[in-house]
């Protein structure tokens, strides 16, 4: 609903991006369709990879990518204060519940949104 919102407000732009650069990332690096897109766009752009895919962070960094993770963005927008502490904490205990990220990295963030 946010993300939704965020594109019909214009904050969030759709962009798209040509097919065989995506099959080739795909295939050299063997990651999905989703993250060799964020891959490709962030080399057009000369931007981050937004991801929390382990395979293709590795590829960003191999390819020389920096990479903005669920986490960090959340750490991000408390630092620049787009968002709150007490936001931010909630943000990442509902991230927690779904055990993607270790313990420490979540004990890590919540100590650096406080």
């Amino acid at each position: 609903m946010l993300i939704r919102k965020s594109i019909e407000e214009n904050k969030i732009k759709i962009i798209d991006v040509e097919n065989e650069p995506v099959k080739e990332i795909m295939k050299t690096f063997n990651i999905e369709k989703g993250e060799s897109e964020s891959i490709v766009l962030a080399i057009k752009e000369k931007d981050f990879s937004a991801t929390d895919d382990g395979k293709a962070i590795r590829v960003a960094s191999i390819l020389g990518l920096k990479y903005l993770t669920v986490l960090s963005f959340i750490l991000l927008l408390c630092y620049k204060k787009k968002i709150t502490s007490k936001e931010a904490m909630i943000m990442i205990n509902k991230i927690a519940n779904y055990g993607r990220y270790k313990k420490e990295l979540i004990d890590h963030a919540l100590k650096e949104v406080k």
